[in-house]
């Protein structure tokens, strides 16, 4: 067993290197000539299909 304190260290930690796993990624991704890009109109476009598709299931 650990002391509580430690353990909510421990969480704030992992949490900390995980943002930074993500950013790492982000970044990655967002200098990527390849990477497909999207408009912000585009994405919500896309979101909302998607919303519109799954209802219809429903």
């Amino acid at each position: 067993m650990i002391p509580a304190k430690d353990y909510e260290l421990f969480i704030k930690l992992l949490e900390q290197a995980e943002d930074k796993i993500d950013i790492q990624e982000a970044d990655k991704r967002i200098n990527d000539d390849e990477q497909e890009r999207l408009t912000f109109e585009q994405f919500f476009n896309d979101l909302e299909l998607e919303s519109e598709s799954l209802q219809n299931r429903i």
